[in-house]
């Protein structure tokens, strides 16, 4: 008897432990400040760059941002109100940020290899029809390690989002007394903390490159956000896995 009442409180009682815990709060305020530096590098993204890089990353911000402002709403609802229904709706805007993020690291994926393709056969003479230097194909394959990180960063990104998907999922499920497997709060856990770290080594990168004060700082304040917002999540699996083993 007393396991049987085990099994139907505590999948109740994760789930709002879930819910009210700090880290679900920190992770929404992390996600709205990506938000609003989203916001301001749309801009950028679209003056710099290639014309074709610019436009799909201005593209994909906006998608980004349309995503994320539906992902804080829908997850910081939870922190009023934990039915299933709520959750659901949390995992549709967890599910739609993260495809968001991996579809905009393919179609980049695809332009990049295309402009390098390229650029790898250009001659002086043809680079200097297209009133580029030799100095400045230097400059452009120097950022392809950058490039390649920044693409490995957002594809961990979008895994790690439709992940907390499957994990709302099992915490909708969860307020109803059905007791989930803790395998995808495990792997949820470990991809998050993976791209939390990831952040940090792309943003070390991008300040040892060199550039500006401006833009040292601006990175510093999104790497902040964008690393708050996966230890967010790796903490909040962790969490939730350990009420569910009783730990």
């Amino acid at each position: 008897m007393k396991k049987t009442m085990s099994v139907l409180v505590n999948p109740r009682m994760a789930a709002e432990g879930f819910r009210k815990s700090p880290w679900l709060s920190a992770l929404v305020m992390c996600l709205a400040f990506s938000c609003g530096l989203t916001m301001f590098s749309s801009l950028q993204s679209a003056t710099s760059g290639t014309a074709i890089v610019g436009t799909i990353s201005l593209v994909f911000d906006l998608a980004y941002l349309g995503a994320s402002l539906a992902a804080v709403f829908f997850i910081w609802q939870l922190k009023a109100s934990g039915s299933a229904e709520k959750f659901k709706k949390a995992a549709a805007a967890s599910m739609a940020l993260g495809l968001v993020l991996v579809v905009t690291v393919f179609m980049l994926a695809v332009t990049y290899f295309s402009m390098y393709s390229v650029l790898w056969g250009l001659t002086d003479e043809q680079l200097a029809e297209m009133e580029m230097k030799k100095e400045d194909a230097e400059q452009i394959w120097r950022l392809l390690p950058f490039i390649i990180l920044s693409l490995v960063c957002n594809a961990l990104e979008g895994v790690s989002f439709l992940l907390f998907r499957q994990m709302l999922r099992r915490l909708g499920d969860m307020t109803v007394g059905k007791l989930p497997s803790t395998g995808v709060f495990t792997a949820c856990s470990f991809v998050s903390a993976l791209t939390a770290g990831m952040i940090l080594g792309r943003t070390l990168f991008e300040v040892m490159s060199g550039g500006g004060v401006v833009r040292i700082v601006f990175s510093a304040f999104s790497c902040l956000a964008e690393a708050g917002i996966y230890a967010g999540m790796m903490l909040l699996c962790q969490g939730t896995r350990s009420a569910l083993r009783g730990e």
